[in-house]
C-alpha cells in the first residue's frame, strides 16, 4: 500500500473473542489509513494449509475458506506446537520480521503478543462481545470457542489503549473511535482510576 496516513503509533493491534468484529474493524481502519492488515494467524494458516494441501491434494484456498472449521483444531495444535518448540513469542516474532510498519494486527490473543505490541508502540484495542452476540454473529459457534486458550488468555487483561464493547455498536462507529485515538496518540485513557470503556 502506498502513502499510508500518518498515525501516532507504530500500528494498531486488535484483540477480542470470535465474533467481536476484529476483522471487520481492521478492514475499515486499513481502508481509512491505507495501511495493511496482518494476522498472527496468517503465517500459521499458510504453514498449515501448505502442509494439508501437500498431503490431501486440496487447494490452499479451499482449506482456508470452505474447510476452515474442519481444520481449526489442527491450526490450534500446530500453533501451540511451534510456540512450545520455539518460544511463546514465536508467531509475534515472525510477524514483526515479515510486516512493514505501520500495520494493523487483527488477532492479538496471548499476553506475550500484547506485551510485544505495547513495547513496539502499537495502539492496543480490546473489543468486547457478549456470548449472545457471539452466537448471533457466528452461526454454529462451538462451545470450545468460549474455552480455548486462544479465546480466553486476555479476558482479564486490563492494560489496553482502548476497550470498546461492540454489542450495540456498528463496526464503522467502532472503527471511527479507534481512528480518532490512533491519530491523536497518547497513553491509555483513564477515567475514575480505570481504563475508559467506550
Amino acid at each position: 500500500m502506498a502513502n499510508p496516513t500518518k498515525i501516532a503509533y507504530s500500528g494498531i493491534a486488535i484483540s477480542g473473542k470470535i465474533g467481536a468484529g476484529k476483522t471487520t474493524v481492521a478492514r475499515l481502519l486499513s481502508q481509512q489509513f491505507n495501511i495493511p492488515v496482518f494476522s498472527l494467524a496468517y503465517l500459521l494458516k499458510e504453514e498449515v494449509a501448505s502442509a494439508i494441501s501437500h498431503v490431501t491434494g486440496l487447494s490452499r484456498a479451499r482449506i482456508l475458506t470452505v474447510e476452515k472449521e474442519t481444520w481449526r483444531p489442527i491450526l490450534q495444535a500446530w500453533g501451540q506446537c511451534m510456540k512450545q518448540r520455539y518460544g511463546d513469542d514465536y508467531w509475534v516474532r515472525q510477524l514483526f520480521e515479515a510486516a512493514p510498519r505501520p500495520f494493523i494486527c487483527d488477532d492479538v490473543r496471548f499476553p506475550v503478543e500484547l506485551d510485544r505490541f505495547q513495547a513496539e508502540n502499537f495502539l492496543t484495542v480490546r473489543l468486547g462481545v457478549s456470548p449472545d452476540n457471539q452466537r448471533a454473529r457466528v452461526p454454529g459457534i462451538q462451545d470450545k470457542a468460549h474455552t480455548d486458550a486462544s479465546e480466553t488468555a486476555l479476558d482479564h487483561q486490563g492494560d489496553w489503549g482502548m476497550y470498546i464493547h461492540t454489542d450495540d455498536r456498528a463496526a464503522a462507529f467502532v472503527a471511527e473511535l479507534i481512528a480518532a485515538k490512533a491519530l491523536a496518540g497518547g497513553p491509555p485513557e483513564i477515567r475514575n482510576g480505570a481504563p475508559w470503556r467506550h
